[in-house]
């Protein structure tokens, strides 16, 4: 009966012995790479490199603006207004997604800024334009738009959010074809 014990510890032994061999090589290489400095900080300040954000998420479609009318299915002709949001190296991917920006446009009737109903919504797409992390938003304008105005972006933080920017005033586009591209920065 001794001998029987005797053998049942010794493989017991032999076994945990060799689970901790396995485990101890499984942490090597973790364990290298903390000395090496390869490991990612904890807690504290983020990692310096790029943020990538999500994977982009097609806003939902909205309603033809009055009274800025969208592209009409039977003719090519009309202009686009985009708008580009550039992210500086300040912008707080983590506390703030891109996709929950709002973006308005506004017309001025020389006293007041109105929204026009048809052109709000969220940035259609992000993509990487040399090395910087930028947004879209694009609308259409019929012919009887073009060469109105005056008119402007505002970027919220999200629908019924604090106003991060402003663009300057502008005039729609003037011919038929035209593309008007709007630049802002947010995280300078």
């Amino acid at each position: 009966m001794n001998t029987k014990l005797f053998e049942n510890r010794t493989i017991s032994i032999l076994l945990s012995g060799t689970v901790v061999l396995l485990l101890a090589a499984l942490m090597l290489p973790l364990f290298v790479a903390a000395q090496e400095g390869d490991l990612p900080p904890r807690g504290g300040e983020p990692p310096t490199a790029t943020p990538v954000p999500p994977t982009p998420t097609p806003a939902p479609p909205t309603a033809t603006p009055e009274p800025v009318t969208a592209q009409p299915a039977h003719s090519g002709s009309g202009s686009r207004l985009q708008l580009h949001v550039h992210y500086g190296p300040n912008w707080p991917w983590r506390l703030l997604a891109w996709q929950e920006l709002w973006t308005e446009v506004e017309w001025s009737d020389g006293d007041n800024w109105h929204t026009v109903d048809g052109w709000r919504g969220q940035m259609d797409n992000i993509s990487q334009v040399g090395g910087q992390w930028v947004s879209l938003r694009e609308w259409w304008v019929g012919d009887q738009d073009l060469n109105t105005g005056p008119f402007r972006w505002v970027v919220y933080e999200r629908p019924g959010g604090k106003a991060l920017l402003t663009s300057d005033p502008f005039m729609l586009p003037a011919h038929s074809g035209e593309t008007m591209r709007i630049d802002l920065t947010v995280g300078e």
